[in-house]
């Protein structure tokens, strides 16, 4: 699962290409009580807002369940605030 770990380390960069790039056109996300952003650029546009709010962020991986298709992923994310 490197793409997994790939696509963490474009989140955790807050490198907005390098997160497009694992998006597909239709893709959808749902993060916190927000409601769902359909489609790639509102999910662009969203997590852009978010990472304008922090100064950091780090997901630490502790397991990963599953197989290359289905699996599911433990994590612990380290935010940093904008004043450190």
């Amino acid at each position: 699962l490197a793409w997994l770990m790939a696509k963490y380390k474009a989140v955790d960069s807050m490198n907005r290409d390098a997160y497009a790039a694992f998006l597909s056109a239709d893709c959808q996300l749902n993060f916190g009580n927000n409601p769902t952003a359909q489609g790639r650029e509102e999910v662009l546009s969203g997590i852009q807002q978010f990472w304008g709010a922090i100064g950091g962020l780090n997901h630490n991986f502790i397991h990963v369940f599953g197989n290359r298709d289905h699996f599911a992923a433990e994590a612990v994310i380290d935010y940093t605030r904008k004043d450190g």
